[in-house]
């Protein structure tokens, strides 16, 4: 069939179909959600209302939010799973639900949280984080990367969200000496100390919910049973009486005698009321925790700079923290910014200059004000750098010394779309304050607002009803992105994207005024974006000829955010446009920066290998591959190929970080100390080996992903967490690995979920509840399984314990 008749065949079918595929489906509530999050149950439904006192400003509790939609299957299959862990984690960790629908009274929420998808689980911490930029203080959600039909996972990812400081483990009388004498000589009197007596290994989930319960209320130690007779033998607790939990009312009261035993069940409930008996009264200043990313540690939020402070750290992230974009340096500016189809913001910048220290963050705060980040690549020079120079000259005179005037801070310049090589750019003037300090530079949000969006092109067909045939028939392979905005204006947000995107799509809009053509796309409620495409006939393969059925879905997110919009589209290019992955996740030229140039990168073999590559570095990027698996030895190679031209990137900005790859099947004790797994390769972990911190990369594993997530922990962008103890690298290796065996499950709701018209094999309701009820009897018959053999190695040891205790009485008879 001719390629034209399959246009008109296509227009003339999606004629007929649009209110059919585009209509939004009845906003009830699905069956899953009323049968596994009742009203009355461990799951809450969490509304904009409660969200502040519940979530956002409690201090004392962590969260875990359970994100999903009527008629999404998968979180339907989530629910049964999302409620056991729940009910699991009873009073340890808070479990809640968002039902993501127009009619939601959660939808605040979800647009605060930047949802994406459901269903999508993401975990709040109870403390804060301070950006080191603006000094703003905000939980910060950590998103659930499992498995949504498993509760164990999902239980072990909201235990992981409690806090490990607050509880610290004793060995010696030395030691609980030290930690019950610790505040002594403060002003304040002392809180009361818990002691957990516990056959544990490691600190349970339970005493370190407790902890942060009682935070600033109490403190709370814990000692191993074996060593009590070393660390407290005033307790006299036996092997067999562990686990137990002791009150000390001040730090001399071992030797006194006025500590108490909690002589109740060792339950949730029952422990809080014995807390609550002995606890300090709960502080007035009782905000959450603010933490500082770079450190993890606590610290009053940032407010800027007093006179005569000294901030300067010998961290070595202090020089990134002056950058809150990615560097371009004279080599890479070509390539980076000349040559690049879009249009590129580029600061030009004294950083060598302590009076310009803040001109990056005021832009920064400027863009995240105006609501345009993202909407231009941004990228900064460093006209302090000599090999600068002649950028300087040629596109920032007036940070210039000329004569006896001050040099300016800065010169904020946009490179235009398209070519760039016969325009000059255009420079915004609106860098107030004094021109040669940035110490009270103000950044006026609106003006740079306005001034970007007169520079970008407006890409985006404005569409009325008698249009739309016309739009659907040019270049009917091409996928089109539909707006429906609030009010008669296009939405700056999607003309930016167009601007972005146009190589790939067409963008049309829709006024509000126009309420025919909304209807011809089944939109009721506004803002809305739909995406209408020929699918192929078969995975990976190109429109099919007979293909003239257009496809349709519909942006998931509540609002056209950009960076929201700007991530979907990315996944239409990797699912429905078939682009690699890499060449998608790691676009943006300017944000890979200085140059591309391999640096070698080794294996690190042995503890020795791995001191020699990282002890001198302030941070140690470890690569953890798979490299044994010969049936993957093209992934392999790329994604060493990554890892060294990220190395070079890093290297080429003089970076003060090394990278070095682990292989993970051999070396899988290391790899679990951060959470990786052998399934979990290639996975990228940025470490300071000498705090015991990291940060973890997910995402795209390509130079310029890893490249940049580096610098995001450098400028503390990205969180680090603490790390107890990093084990050695094991010599030669460890033994055979198991590979552990998984049931695939579908994970998300998946594009091409949402983007399908018709659904082969469909499962019918009682088939899903079915397989539900199968999967909970089969999950509560291991569980039993795993409990009878705790409770036969518990009364073995309880036996063997009273054995030896009977034995030693004999003894001592004797004598």
């Amino acid at each position: 069939m001719p390629r034209d008749a399959v246009a008109r065949r296509a227009v003339r079918v999606l004629a007929l179909m649009l209110m059919a595929i585009a209509t939004p489906r009845a906003a009830v509530a699905s069956d899953a959600t009323d049968l596994y999050y009742p009203e009355d149950g461990p799951v809450r439904a969490l509304a904009d209302a409660d969200f502040d006192a519940l979530v956002a400003e409690n201090g004392r509790e962590a969260w875990v939010v359970a994100f999903h939609a009527d008629g999404c299957v998968s979180c339907d299959d989530m629910a049964p799973h999302f409620a056991k862990a729940a009910r699991t984690l009873s009073g340890i960790v808070r479990f809640a639900h968002v039902r993501v629908a127009e009619d939601s009274p959660s939808m605040e929420i979800a647009r605060s949280a930047g949802l994406t998808k459901v269903p999508t689980v993401l975990g709040f911490p109870a403390h804060k984080q301070i950006n080191p930029y603006t000094g703003a203080v905000a939980k910060q959600p950590e998103e659930y990367r499992n498995s949504t039909t498993s509760s164990k996972r999902i239980a072990d990812f909201a235990a992981s969200l409690l806090p490990s400081n607050l509880v610290r483990r004793v060995k010696t009388r030395d030691a609980l000496d030290a930690f019950l004498n610790e505040f002594r000589n403060d002003d304040t009197p002392p809180l009361p100390t818990f002691i957990l007596v516990t056959s544990k290994k490691e600190t349970g989930a339970l005493h370190k919910s407790l902890a942060l319960r009682f935070r600033n209320r109490a403190r709370f130690t814990e000692m191993d049973v074996l060593d009590v007779d070393a660390a407290a033998p005033e307790l006299r607790t036996l092997a067999a009486d562990a686990p137990a939990f002791f009150v000390l009312k001040n730090p001399d009261a071992l030797a006194d005698g006025g500590f108490e035993r909690h002589e109740g069940a060792m339950s949730v409930d029952a422990l809080v009321e014995f807390l609550e008996r002995h606890a300090a009264p709960v502080p007035e200043d009782d905000a959450p925790e603010a933490r500082d990313p770079r450190t993890g540690e606590a610290r009053k939020p940032k407010t800027g700079k007093a006179k005569g402070s000294d901030e300067s750290d010998t961290d070595a992230a202090d020089g990134a923290q002056r950058r809150t974009f990615p560097a371009v340096d004279a080599g890479s500016f070509e390539r980076s910014v000349l040559e690049s189809p879009r249009c590129e913001l580029v600061l030009f910048a004294r950083l060598g200059d302590p009076q310009c220290a803040r001109v990056s963050a005021a832009v920064g705060e400027a863009l995240l004000k105006g609501k345009i980040a993202g909407h231009v690549n941004a990228v900064e020079v460093n006209v302090s750098d000599v090999s600068a120079a002649a950028l300087q000259a040629r596109y920032a005179p007036a940070t210039l010394k000329k004569n006896d005037k001050l040099p300016r801070c800065a010169a904020l310049a946009l490179f235009p779309h398209g070519d760039k090589q016969e325009l000059d750019p255009e420079f915004f003037d609106g860098l107030s304050g004094d021109e040669s300090s940035t110490n009270d530079m103000t950044v006026d949000p609106k003006a740079l607002a306005n001034w970007v969006h007169e520079h970008v092109p407006d890409l985006v067909v404005s569409l009325s009803s008698s249009a739309v045939e016309t739009f659907l028939n040019a270049s009917p392979l091409t996928p089109k992105l539909v707006a429906f905005p609030k009010g008669e204006k296009k939405s700056r947000a999607f003309v930016a994207l167009a601007a972005n995107f146009n190589d790939d799509f067409m963008f049309a809009s829709v006024p509000e005024s126009d309420t025919v053509t909304a209807e011809q796309f089944g939109v009721t409620t506004r803002p809305a974006l739909r995406l209408l495409y020929l699918p192929p006939s078969e995975p990976g393969a190109p429109p099919s000829e007979h293909q003239a059925q257009y496809a349709a879905a519909a942006f998931p997110a509540p609002s056209l955010a950009y960076a929201t919009m700007h991530a979907w589209v990315q996944q239409i290019q990797v699912q429905v446009l078939g682009k690699d992955i890499e060449t998608v996740m790691g676009g943006g030229s300017g944000r890979a920066g200085g140059g591309k140039n391999k640096l070698e990168v080794v294996f690190a073999d042995t503890a020795a290998a791995l001191e020699a590559e990282c002890a001198e570095a302030p941070l140690c990027a470890v690569a953890f591959l798979e490299r044994d698996d010969e049936t993957a030895r093209v992934a392999f190679d790329k994604q060493t190929l990554a890892v060294e031209t990220a190395a070079g990137i890093v290297s080429g900005k003089g970076l003060p970080a090394k990278f070095v790859f682990v292989d993970v099947i051999s070396q899988r004790t290391f790899a679990s100390a951060f959470e990786v797994t052998p399934s979990d390769a290639p996975r990228l972990v940025v470490a300071s080996l000498r705090k015991n911190r990291f940060a973890t990369h997910f995402g795209a594993f390509d130079a310029s992903s890893l490249a940049s997530f580096l610098e995001d922990v450098l400028s503390a962008r990205a969180k680090t967490r603490m790390v107890q103890e990093i084990p050695s690298l094991v010599d030669g290796g460890e033994g055979a690995y198991e590979p552990e065996v998984f049931e695939e499950v579908e994970e998300e709701f998946d594009l091409s979920d949402i983007m399908s018209e018709e659904v082969e094999g469909e499962v019918s309701k009682e088939q899903a509840a079915a397989r539900v009820e199968r999967e909970l009897a089969e999950e509560a018959a291991a569980a039993a399984a795993e409990k009878a053999r705790e409770e036969e190695a518990a009364a073995a040891a309880k036996k063997k314990a009273k054995k030896k205790a009977k034995k030693k009485a004999k003894k001592k008879a004797k004598k």
